[in-house]
């Protein structure tokens, strides 16, 4: 969000809030790694897998469940990034600059409302290999509802407050028709639902 205000502020338009979001996605995938490192410590790090380790056992366990995650992932990226190249072709480049930093900021929303069920991913995959079905209701119940409430808000902000900063502050990047822009966020809104009813149903099976 912040490296997309300043995106913004700057009048980079498209480019630079991608960049921004590109960064975003970066910065997370080290924060994990840093976190994952600190979690599991050094000797864990350093230590050699026991000799029973067998890899291909590994693989045959996780890959009916990494097979239906990448599917619904791959479907989410359709979605969100298909319309996209659909609208470059029939409606023009400057329709396809506003769905695209549209799509952005909504993407934004999401990812900030979705942090909470992604770090409670860990323990809510120890909860239900323990049978722990009243603590994973409790993580995976209070995660939907924040997610939900944030992207609620976030989206609301988005389509009726951002437009007016963004003419205040005399940028001039557009984003799409307050009914267009309302209908995007919507059908976004359903669709980061999916993923995260998705995730769930890969964590049962």
């Amino acid at each position: 969000l912040v490296f997309a205000a300043i995106g913004l502020a700057l009048r980079g338009g498209l480019i630079l809030l991608t960049s921004a979001y590109l960064l975003s996605v970066i910065i997370n995938w080290l924060w994990a790694q840093h976190e994952l490192h600190k979690h599991l410590g050094e000797d864990y790090l350093k230590s050699q897998p026991q000799d029973s380790y067998n890899e291909k056992k590994v693989f045959k366990i996780v890959w009916p469940n990494a097979k239906r995650m990448g599917l619904v992932n791959l479907g989410s990226w359709a979605t969100n990034r298909g319309s996209t190249l659909i609208s470059s072709y029939f409606l023009g480049l400057e329709v396809t600059g506003q769905l695209g930093v549209s799509i952005q900021l909504f993407t934004v929303v999401g990812n900030v409302a979705n942090l909470l069920l992604n770090s409670y991913l860990p323990e809510l995959a120890s909860t239900r290999t323990n049978h722990n079905d009243a603590r994973f209701k409790q993580l995976f119940t209070r995660s939907i509802i924040v997610q939900w409430v944030l992207t609620i808000l976030g989206n609301l902000s988005i389509i009726f407050i951002l437009p007016i900063l963004l003419r205040l502050v005399g940028v001039s990047t557009e984003l799409l028709p307050t009914l267009w822009l309302a209908t995007l966020g919507l059908i976004l809104f359903l669709e980061q639902n999916h993923s995260s009813f998705a995730t769930l149903i890969t964590l049962t099976n």
